[in-house]
């Protein structure tokens, strides 16, 4: 901790040997630092050698200025103590509209000085943490306005991303469809082939834009959730309907089963069938079995998930952000991204994912 710097501008001859008799222990020990000047105009020079003055001692009278001339050109006003030979009170109010700490009568008397200079010190070291909490607010405040201009520039970004690459691939999605059902009625297979497949590869190209958005919509917190009362029932009847057809790809059946009580919980139903969906399209190629199967309980305030059948014998890396965007592809309908995302999505609506010996076990608080 460095030495408090006090400047003493004064003319009285004896005062710098009776300062280092009073605050012998301070000087010596280095919490006080004095540095004397007899003018106005070295007291200037060594506010501007030293600028972190945190108090001043001086004179009313100095030989080339008054001293609130000189405090007027302080460049920073130091905790201020005068001293006067007179009791002047129209004095007393034009020091105390500058701020002065405080007005000492000339000679100064050690006990009063001594004690009058500490409590300036006091107010220099109180002064100082003020102006620290103030500059750690503006900076705070400052961060916070950065903060707020990034996430308006992502979400104007992701909606431009947005309409940019989602609406044109829908429309590549929408007119193949119906060229579709036109080259089937002029019976041309050929054709039919060919748009199937341009059908085919908009919708995977659409789905990989989707995840891409999702993810960079959960990095940069402009997501946000949907909580109506949902029905378990109806939630696990859509996503088997939805999944059965991935599974059964793979020579494997998808079976749903369990008991969640008849009562109903808040969640976002849209986001939740994502996350399941997603996790469970990502866990399709690990599949060993003839069939996979999900038992869903309920207890405690939890709703919980577990998924047995798929064999991974490392499932952290599984879950790991892509890093290299370059290595994604369409492989049965699977980018790569559906693990991540779902992960992210799950976490993001306070549920948790846990791979335990023989299943995969989702938990998330209703």
């Amino acid at each position: 901790m460095s030495a408090e710097k006090i400047l003493v501008v004064t003319g009285e001859t004896d005062l710098e040997a009776r300062v280092a008799r009073s605050f012998s222990a301070q000087i010596s020990g280095r919490v006080y630092r004095f540095f004397f000047a007899s003018s106005g105009a070295q007291a200037l020079a060594l506010s501007q050698q030293y600028t972190d003055f945190g108090v001043m001692v001086s004179a009313v009278e100095l030989p080339d200025m008054t001293v609130f001339s000189l405090l007027q050109a302080f460049p920073i006003l130091p905790i201020t103590v005068l001293v006067s030979r007179q009791d002047d009170q129209d004095q007393i109010r034009q020091a105390m509209s500058f701020g002065v700490y405080d007005v000492l009568l000339s000679p100064l008397e050690n006990p009063l000085f001594r004690t009058t200079l500490q409590g300036a010190v006091y107010a220099a070291k109180r002064q100082r943490s003020l102006q620290l909490l103030q500059s750690d607010y503006q900076y705070s405040m400052q961060q916070r306005d950065v903060a707020i201009t990034e996430y308006h520039a992502r979400n104007q970004l992701l909606n431009h991303l947005h309409h940019e690459l989602r609406t044109p691939l829908n429309a590549v999605v929408g007119y193949s469809q119906l060229l579709i059902e036109q080259s089937l009625e002029d019976e041309l297979p050929a054709y039919t082939e060919i748009l199937n497949h341009l059908q085919n590869t908009g919708e995977q190209l659409l789905q990989l834009v989707n995840h891409l958005l999702d993810l960079a919509k959960l990095e940069a917190g402009a997501m946000t959730l949907d909580c109506q009362p949902l029905d378990v029932k109806d939630l696990l009847d859509d996503l088997a309907l939805t999944v059965s057809p991935l599974f059964s790809t793979y020579g494997c059946r998808f079976l749903v089963s369990g008991d969640v009580g008849s009562s109903a919980f808040r969640a976002d139903r849209r986001r939740l069938t994502q996350s399941l969906g997603l996790l469970l399209k990502g866990l399709t190629q690990y599949v060993e079995t003839d069939f996979v199967s999900m038992v869903v309980t309920r207890r405690e305030g939890l709703v919980e998930f577990c998924l047995s059948g798929i064999q991974i014998t490392e499932s952290e890396q599984i879950f790991q952000p892509v890093s290299d965007f370059s290595a994604l592809s369409m492989t049965e309908g699977v980018s790569g991204l559906e693990l991540s995302l779902s992960r992210n999505l799950w976490a993001f609506m306070g549920g948790e994912v846990v791979m335990e010996a023989d299943c995969f076990r989702w938990s998330l608080t209703v």
